[in-house]
């Protein structure tokens, strides 16, 4: 039996599939349990399997909350994987994971400012200025405000650049 039904609800029992979500988790919670390569070795292997939002394609209102849950553990690890991989001077890393950020959700500041210190430690400062124009553009077009900009703290970096 892989299936179970109790108070009108269908279960499959727990260990019988091997799901996408299950090995998310798995390695989020082991990169939490380590520290430096190890641990990114983990979020690497976590951030790959998120392909997509949960049940992107469906229209199910009870898998809403699932897909939140979802994105915002997934812009978690990612911002988590970024900061460690700077830690460990990996810049380049730390680039692709703040730039998956940005795939999935173009107006988080955070990760923009991070993405632009990125570039410039590189030496790219027209990258960090792509970044930015990327981000005020991004504002905009979700609020509909052709004057939208970004916060102060992210217009300071990019005058920062400037100098």
């Amino acid at each position: 039996r892989l299936l179970t039904i109790s108070d009108q609800r269908y279960q499959f029992l727990s260990g019988v599939f091997r799901v996408d979500l299950d090995a998310f988790d798995a390695h989020l919670r082991r990169a939490e349990a380590l520290e430096g390569a190890d641990a990114l070795i983990e979020y690497d292997r976590a951030l790959a399997i998120y392909q997509g939002d949960f049940l992107s394609n469906e229209t199910y209102e009870w898998a809403d909350p699932f897909r939140r849950d979802y994105q915002r553990r997934f812009v978690t690890a990612a911002h988590q994987a970024g900061r460690l991989a700077l830690e460990c001077r990996d810049v380049k890393r730390a680039m692709a994971f703040y730039q998956a950020i940005l795939d999935r959700d173009p107006i988080d500041e955070e990760a923009a400012r991070a993405l632009m210190r990125c570039h410039a430690k590189l030496g790219d400062v027209n990258g960090a200025r792509r970044v930015y124009k990327a981000l005020r553009e991004a504002l905009r077009r979700e609020l509909e405000d052709e004057k939208a900009e970004p916060m102060p703290e992210t217009m300071a970096l990019v005058q920062e650049f400037a100098r």
